[in-house]
């Protein structure tokens, strides 16, 4: 329990530091709205002005919708605010029970519209799994726009990449009959995301068409539900590096699969996308079989 004469002190400090490492966020929306922004100091004041235990803390953060990005850094800082051991690993708890919205670190929000897939992070990877028997795509002009995703925010020109390590290969015929394509589907993707009519795509492919093995990096440009640019190049079954780069309006897909070492531009298409966008990795399936996306390597450039 924190001393009752320094009650104010605590809170005050606990919200300053909350709000300058941006910990706290509140859970706007679901789905692909899905966004966190963090309180302000006034409003964690707010919060906290009637805490005085562990468990009031606690009950208050829970009955407000408070969800902490719980990073070790933001752990530490937490800690040095005045927030005891028992705050802290129930704050550890909070984010799927509050939302089902994971954070996952080092790459961002987890969303999952349908609420049937699952992931599995650690150091050096990040795994997604898409069921069989259930359509997930990104495809606003035929299909659906639905797949789960992993993104966070960033503002201005950049460039990030994304490695593919593997992805579940699509046994012919295994299409879902709902779906009129004649290719059994599966990708691991990375996406620059307004919404979901306006954004780029760029997939490392695992594809059967007619009994052939088609593995390919592919690019798709939308606006408005519109595919606007649509460019493919046939690849080799190994790891692949994924990147899009944005300078201005103009986006840029290219792939290596030499660890970085040369880099292959698949295309280049201008969208009118706002210059505050979220970007991440995306899987999709159209098969009755489980598809199984595993990512590494997610780094990001921005010029200053």
């Amino acid at each position: 329990m924190y001393r009752h004469s320094s009650h104010e002190a605590v809170r005050s400090q606990f919200a300053r530091s909350c709000t300058l490492i941006g910990a706290a966020v509140l859970w706007l929306a679901t789905g692909y709205s899905a966004y966190a922004q963090p309180l302000s100091e006034s409003d964690l004041q707010t919060l906290f002005s009637a805490a005085i235990d562990d468990d009031t803390i606690l009950q208050r953060i829970k009955r407000d919708g408070v969800i902490f990005k719980c990073e070790p850094s933001v752990l530490e800082g937490l800690k040095k605010s005045g927030a005891s051991e028992k705050v802290l690993a129930g704050l550890r708890e909070l984010p799927a029970k509050l939302t089902g919205i994971p954070y996952v670190a080092g790459w961002g929000t987890f969303v999952d519209p349908v609420g049937d897939c699952k992931y599995e992070s650690n150091a050096k990877e990040l795994v997604i799994t898409v069921p069989g028997g259930a359509y997930h795509d990104l495809w606003p002009t035929k299909g659906k726009v639905n797949a789960p995703m992993v993104v966070q925010d960033v503002e201005g020109d950049f460039s990030f990449e994304v490695q593919v390590n593997d992805v579940t290969p699509a046994v012919s015929g295994s299409q879902l009959s709902e779906f009129a394509a004649k290719v059994a589907f599966h990708a691991g993707s990375i996406v620059v995301w307004q919404d979901d009519k306006n954004f780029v795509r760029f997939d490392r492919t695992e594809m059967t068409k007619d009994n052939q093995v088609i593995k390919s990096c592919y690019f798709h440009v939308f606006e408005n539900g519109q595919r606007m640019a649509e460019e493919s190049q046939l690849v080799e079954d190994r790891r692949t590096q994924l990147r899009l780069t944005r300078k201005a309006n103009e986006f840029t897909a290219s792939y290596s699969q030499d660890s970085g070492v040369s880099w292959k531009q698949i295309g280049s298409k201008e969208s009118p996308l706002p210059r505050k966008v979220k970007i991440g990795a995306a899987v999709l399936n159209n098969t009755n079989l489980p598809c199984r996306v595993s990512f590494g390597k997610f780094t990001i450039s921005q010029k200053k």
